[in-house]
């Protein structure tokens, strides 16, 4: 059994394990240094994503990971819910944006 083989198998295992070690390490560096509070939180909030491109990469190089950007472009519902989706995040940070511009 091949490298490749063997990730192939177990993608789903190495992409969860890779994904809590992103974000360990990540939440490490924070606790260690708080000078490096944003960069960490931004790798911590989006290890899935990268834990996603490394086990896609490795199983089928930059086709693999082509047809995982692909998928993230297909819309399977009603373009209305993605409007919602939009909208009741953009609330949210709204709501933050103000709050640490005006003395939060």
């Amino acid at each position: 059994m091949s490298f490749t083989d063997k990730i192939e198998k177990y993608s789903l295992t190495i992409f969860f394990v890779l994904s809590y070690v992103i974000t360990i390490i990540a939440t490490l560096v924070i606790l260690i240094a708080n000078s490096l509070f944003t960069p960490m939180m931004i790798l911590g909030v989006f290890s899935p994503t990268i834990s996603a491109i490394i086990v896609s990469g490795l199983i089928g190089g930059w086709t693999e990971i082509k047809k995982l950007f692909k998928g993230y472009l297909k819309w399977k519902v009603n373009y209305k819910w993605y409007l919602a989706g939009f909208f009741l995040m953009i609330g949210p940070l709204i709501f933050t944006l103000f709050y640490h511009l005006f003395g939060g």
